[in-house]
């Protein structure tokens, strides 16, 4: 527990450089890892009383640091999903990716992201898919909306006696043969306000 699983493997993969450079000098010689004796036994006190108390060594045999390769696996098939997706599986050198966890994290986030905007694209697709139906049938119901708004405007117009928005109105496109609900169009009315200028106006625009 005095070394964390990066130190131990780094001092491993150290041993192993000295046990192949060592074989390659000695002609093939298999390298002895030796270590002091911290063994209180029978016959370990008894090789250093016979030394004159000098101590003496061990063979050691390196291993490497257990791994739990579960804690790997969710990050592994994270990492299969990116590149499915055709995504870029690497992290990268971010300082929030220190171990497993962020890194899961990370992946997970880019996968969620790409969902997204998959999402995004295809309702902007359906949405013009659903235009190409709806924008006619919108611009129709528009137009009609306009016209009967412009045919009540100038029946108002004509019955509270407003000339100059009649013609107004009728420029724009409001059929020139609007009754009030009185019966009076707006020639009619014009007529009866003897306004021959307003009148001279409506003919000119086709009002008979």
């Amino acid at each position: 527990d005095q070394y964390t699983y990066e130190e131990m493997l780094f001092q491993r993969e150290r041993c192993d450089g000295l046990a192949r450079a060592y074989k390659e000098i000695s002609g093939g010689h298999e390298y002895q890892y030796l270590v002091p004796c911290t063994r209180d036994t029978t016959h370990c006190n008894n090789r250093r009383r016979f030394n004159a108390g000098r101590n003496h060594t061990h063979p050691l045999d390196l291993e490497l640091p257990h791994v739990n390769y579960e804690l790997y696996r969710p990050v592994n098939l994270l990492r299969k999903e990116v590149t499915r997706l055709g995504l870029d599986p690497h992290t990268g050198n971010l300082p929030e990716v220190q171990d497993v966890a962020d890194r899961e994290l990370v992946l997970g986030v880019r996968i969620a992201e790409h969902q997204r905007k998959k999402f995004v694209v295809a309702e902007a697709v359906r949405s013009q898919r659903a235009r190409k139906y709806w924008h006619p049938k919108e611009q129709s119901m528009m137009l009609d909306w306009q016209s009967n708004n412009t045919r009540k405007q100038l029946e108002n117009a004509i019955a509270e006696n407003k000339r100059e928005l009649t013609v107004t109105l009728i420029k724009r496109g409001a059929p020139a043969d609007v009754e009030t609900p009185g019966g009076l169009t707006a020639v009619i009315r014009s007529t009866v306000s003897t306004d021959k200028a307003c009148l001279k106006k409506l003919v000119e625009h086709g009002t008979d």
